[in-house]
């Protein structure tokens, strides 16, 4: 029996590097693992290499990363969903500059036999790039986690803020006429992109300061639209 143990361990370890590799062509495509690994090897001062950069100065189209797992820290969590947790963590983009994230964390092994579901949220997440929807910055794609890492509105949810006593002196209706229009904008975006919010609501629309709220998007909730 003993000797069997370590095929089974060979096994299993194989299954979650091979779906971590479809992770990684899901995202990226063949041949910009092919650039990306070369841009790993070369100056970041390079053309190619600064495609892959995340830096706030960089245009809307620039892709998503890699983000290695040792610079997120892990704070709090602050809600779940199908595959794993949702945490409020700290991405430590260098050493000089640090930021609050929402980090989405799913066990490898939990997802062997769903990964498909998993890749079509996660393909939809990385395209979005608009003011009013939530950004997603990158994925961390390791044996011991893989995560997906976004922006965090500290406010939480519009459901929430119009529940709270607290937040009803700030929602005058003029703030929420105004909200209303960047939902809207959002939404305009989505549709752009060719895609369909299946569940629009207060709990699903974030609000990131006193004056911008953004649509969260979940693999639940957007739909592709081939019509």
């Amino acid at each position: 029996m003993s000797s069997l143990l370590p095929n089974i361990t060979n096994n299993h370890h194989q299954k979650e590097l091979n779906f971590v590799g479809k992770v990684k062509r899901k995202f990226f495509g063949r041949e910009d693992l092919e650039i990306l690994r070369k841009a790993q090897q070369t100056s970041p001062n390079k053309e190619k290499s600064n495609r892959y950069s995340l830096n706030s100065d960089n245009s809307s189209n620039q892709q998503q990363i890699l983000i290695p797992i040792e610079k997120i820290s892990l704070c709090k969590e602050v809600g779940s969903g199908e595959f794993g947790e949702v945490y409020q963590a700290i991405w430590h983009r260098d050493e000089e500059e640090s930021i609050q994230v929402a980090v989405k964390q799913i066990q490898p092994e939990k997802l062997i036999s769903h990964h498909s579901s998993f890749l079509q949220e996660a393909a939809i997440m990385t395209k979005m790039r608009h003011e009013n929807v939530i950004q997603m910055f990158g994925v961390v794609l390791d044996i011991k986690a893989i995560m997906i890492v976004s922006e965090l509105a500290s406010c939480g949810s519009l459901l929430e803020c119009l529940k709270s006593k607290a937040w009803h002196p700030s929602l005058s209706v003029d703030v929420l006429c105004d909200f209303a229009l960047q939902i809207s904008n959002g939404m305009k975006y989505l549709s752009s992109q060719r895609l369909i919010h299946r569940d629009l609501a207060a709990r699903n629309i974030l609000v990131h300061s006193p004056s911008k709220v953004k649509i969260l998007k979940d693999k639940e909730e957007v739909s592709l639209n081939y019509n």
